[in-house]
């Protein structure tokens, strides 16, 4: 089989053994570690499934404490006594440097944390980039993936049965060899339902049901597959930091070829015309361009609003975002709702990548450019970054108005005497009763409103902190402070509730028996053949609710400014709420004059 050589791998696998004695390379089966390890300016190779060379090792401090260079040790997993004795040898020289590689990664990664600790570092592996195979080959590259035996096969139909063998082989034995005691009929409903479910946040509930099977034991086999390279799970940037804030994620095929196998198409011929092209290139664009871009997995994250608008992939560099959408065709449905999208984010550059050849530029910070381009240097964030403007302060004109209070209806009594007293202080006030108009969606009215104001004021009480909607709000807000890096919000409350050491678990139970009220819900329409997507949103921002309501209750409790329990204590108070807003107002005024 003909070898291609993988010049990027080997580049930053160079880079690696400057800084740690060990590297592991690590990724799913017969994706061609081995084949790249034979490409490194290796001195001695020892392959653990054979014979000669696991008798030599039978001794590993013997063998290997006299070798000097680069060592390269593979299928080290059927020697696990080997990791003790190359962290006594790493502790003792710095002459040698290893390269250790194995098939059953579940294993490696054991024991490779329990010796190697700080002396080691992962490095992870796919099939073939498209920086690999040339972009000439895109289409080809696309349909069959880049697992070597997959893309270097004879003919497409070769390619496709060798696939099939791949996945059914995964499933009934390496699975269960590693150690994972997995169900290979549960693991087939679970890959098709990630493949036919391309690119959705992930229902785990649901899924559990429809397998008849606990949330947990789910998970693990959603978990089973990540840890083995065959998907990747992209979280929504919802809050302060990367993934901090926990959302279900978006699952993908990190493999496309295994992703157009499993949806049907047959043939690189039928690609640009199947209905699923456009699933298969948003999982392969995703794949490629983490890899090529070399982007920390754990910090990239897709972006959406209620509104639908969606960024496929965000992260951050040199403190600024970066934004890719990807689009199978070079045509646009609207650029103003991208340039929208990108002032609100305060994105530095926005990239639409598609499959085409044309490029063009959309303004100042958005280019439109094929695959094959996003690959070469003059792209990368660090060398464009310097054409883009910074974002222009809106005129006075545009300026927002300044508080939106968030509160439960229950609490109505108290923010009807509250509004007319910032009022007369001269500050402007969105509140639902005054804004909300008959058939607005109050979904966006909400997110209008925190957009379109410099301040929420979060009237805490026993009535808010046991509403979702009202902590929904909360959440929202945070999400803005993130994105323009300042304070947003004001708590003030009406009640000790705040500090009772019992609140989490009574309101962590409350949004669990709405989550199951919602989920029965949408059971009960997909039985009746009725679209789920309003239900979905409400599970989605429930869950959402109830993955950070920690961190909420925490950040509440550590910015409550004032007690406006009494009718006594809100006339010694109410000064303190207006001197933070006034002192945000001088804030505000001082980064608009720099």
């Amino acid at each position: 089989m003909e070898v291609i050589r993988r010049e990027q791998d080997i580049e930053r696998i160079s880079k690696l053994l400057e800084q740690f004695p060990v590297v592991a390379i690590r990724g799913p089966r017969l994706c061609g570690k081995t084949t790249l390890a034979k490409q490194l300016d290796y001195d001695h190779f020892f392959d653990l499934a054979l014979g000669d060379h696991a008798e030599q090792l039978s001794d590993p401090i013997r063998a290997l404490g006299e070798l000097k260079g680069l060592i390269v040790l593979d299928e080290i997993h059927l020697a696990p006594k080997i990791f003790s004795a190359i962290k006594n040898i790493v502790d003792s020289r710095t002459d040698v440097h290893f390269i250790i590689l194995g098939s059953a990664s579940f294993t490696v990664s054991k024991y490779a944390s329990r010796h190697l600790l700080g002396r080691m570092t992962f490095y992870e592996l796919g099939g073939l980039t498209l920086a690999d195979v040339g972009g000439e080959n895109l289409m080809k590259h696309l349909f069959r993936g880049g697992i070597p035996g997959s893309y270097l096969a004879p003919t497409d139909e070769a390619s496709l049965h060798w696939r099939e063998d791949y996945v059914g082989q995964y499933f009934s034995s390496v699975f269960v060899s590693e150690g994972y005691g997995l169900s290979s009929h549960i693991l087939n409903r679970i890959w098709r339902f990630i493949g036919f479910s391309q690119g959705s946040p992930v229902n785990l509930s649901l899924i559990a049901h429809e397998l008849a099977i606990s949330r947990e034991t789910a998970k693990r086999y959603f978990d089973a597959l990540e840890s083995a390279q065959l998907v990747r799970s992209i979280y929504r940037l919802t809050g302060s930091g990367y993934n901090r804030v926990k959302t279900s994620p978006k699952l993908f095929f990190r493999d496309s070829g295994l992703l157009s196998s499993l949806l049907g198409i047959m043939s690189s011929d039928q690609m640009a015309a199947h209905p699923q092209a456009g699933r298969v290139w948003e999982a392969y664009a995703l794949e490629t361009l983490i890899r090529s871009l070399n982007l920390q997995p754990t910090r990239v994250t897709y972006w959406r609003d209620k509104t639908g608008n969606e960024h496929d992939l965000v992260w951050e560099e040199g403190g600024q975002l970066f934004s890719i959408v990807f689009n199978i065709s070079a045509s646009l449905d609207s650029t103003k709702r991208l340039e929208q999208t990108a002032k609100q984010l305060r994105l530095k550059h926005l990239w639409v990548v598609h499959a085409g050849k044309e490029r063009s530029e959309q303004g100042d910070r958005i280019t439109v450019l094929p695959i094959t381009d996003m690959l070469a240097v003059d792209v990368l964030p660090e060398r464009e970054i310097s054409k883009v403007e910074p974002v222009r302060e809106p005129r006075q004109a545009e300026r927002r108005k300044k508080v939106f209070i968030s509160y439960s209806h229950k609490d109505g009594r108290f923010v009807r005497k509250l509004v007319p007293t910032l009022e007369k202080a001269q500050i402007p006030v969105t509140v639902d009763w005054k804004s909300l108009r008959l058939g607005d969606n109050i979904d966006e009215f909400v997110a209008k409103s925190i957009r379109g104001t410099e301040t929420t004021v979060l009237v805490i009480s026993k009535n808010s902190l046991r509403s979702p909607w009202v902590m929904a709000e909360f959440l929202e807000t945070l999400m803005f402070e993130y994105v323009e890096d300042r304070k947003r919000l004001l708590p003030v409350y009406l009640d000790r509730k705040i500090l009772d050491p019992n609140l989490y678990l009574e309101i962590d139970s409350d949004i669990q028996a709405k989550i199951d009220e919602t989920n029965g819900r949408i059971i009960e329409a997909l039985n009746r053949n009725i679209p789920i997507s309003f239900y979905g949103d409400i599970r989605e921002r429930l869950l959402n609710l109830k993955n950070n309501l920690d961190k909420a209750l925490r950040k509440i409790r550590g910015a409550l400014i004032a007690d406006f329990s009494t009718e006594p204590k809100l006339q010694e108070n109410l000064p303190k709420l207006l001197n933070e807003l006034d002192r945000q107002r001088i804030d505000q005024n001082d980064r608009r004059e720099t």
